[in-house]
């Protein structure tokens, strides 16, 4: 499984999980939705750094990765991962 590959399936987890959000914020399972938002964010983060050939770390935090590599990343790779990032985030 090459990087496009496993970023692709870090995007549908983080969809997944979404999905999952919104229905317990319906049945007002706020702890749960919340958890799932958290996961989700994570697994787009770390999508969005093997859509640029990063490996992402194995913990929970990515944050730091993210920001010491952004700055390396050529305009055109900052544009994707910021319009993936958008995709992920309103294409719920």
């Amino acid at each position: 499984m090459n990087n496009l590959e496993m970023a692709k399936s870090y995007l549908e987890e983080a969809l997944r999980r979404i999905r999952t959000a919104k229905q317990a914020l319906k049945d007002n399972a706020y702890a749960y939705c919340i958890r799932q938002s958290q996961e989700a964010v994570e697994l787009a983060l770390k999508g969005a750094l093997r859509l640029v050939g990063i490996e992402p770390p194995k913990w929970h935090d990515v944050g730091p990765v993210l920001l010491a590599q952004i700055s390396g990343f050529h305009f055109k790779r900052k544009f994707y991962l910021l319009y993936w990032c958008y995709c992920c985030i309103f294409s719920i």
